[in-house]
């Protein structure tokens, strides 16, 4: 089993609240730990960011050329609207189809530990190339990835506290349970 840093923040909650969700005394705690997890599997497309991101890459890519060919009648056709501000909009984007970028981004993936060095991975790519959909989606990612995660963690906390011995409580000298 990999190490807790290895584990994506998302995966890593997931794992602890199996481990607690039998234990929980509560039940409507354990009910929303239950719903939790269900909704983890079902509504969250990555368990990281990188595993979000190329999602997202490799969707625009299948629905869109990304490069000027004869395939297309104008240069537009094979992009997106949403990449019309990019200074590669109409000729090729090299995110996605350069020679250098995607496997560049792919070699840096591979060396990064943690997800903020994912993140930033990309963050660089996108100040490199100027593409402007790589903020969009990192924006997207935060949006929908961050509050899901506070609730996890929220949940999580919860459930310790649930299973928590009473003996292992101990009053600091405010009368604060430390």
């Amino acid at each position: 089993m990999p190490d807790d840093d290895d584990l994506a923040e998302l995966e890593q909650i997931r794992l602890e609240l199996r481990d607690y969700r039998n234990e929980v005394d509560d039940p409507d705690l354990r009910e929303a730990i239950h719903d939790w997890l269900d909704e983890s599997h079902e509504r969250v497309d990555a368990d990281t960011i990188a595993e979000f991101m190329n999602g997202r890459l490799t969707q625009m890519l299948s629905d869109y050329e990304m490069f000027y060919s004869s395939e297309v009648d104008s240069p537009g056709e094979a992009f997106p609207d949403d990449c019309s501000d990019c200074r590669h909009y109409g000729s090729a984007c090299p995110v996605l189809v350069g020679p250098v970028e995607p496997e560049f981004r792919e070699r840096r993936l591979a060396e990064a530990e943690t997800e903020s060095q994912q993140r930033q991975v990309f963050q660089q790519q996108a100040i490199d190339t100027g593409c402007k959909r790589i903020p969009e989606f990192l924006e997207e990612w935060d949006e929908e990835h961050a509050d899901f995660v506070r609730r996890g963690d929220d949940l999580l906390y919860r459930a310790q506290q649930d299973i928590q011995d009473p003996d292992d409580l101990r009053v600091d000298d405010g009368g604060v349970e430390v």
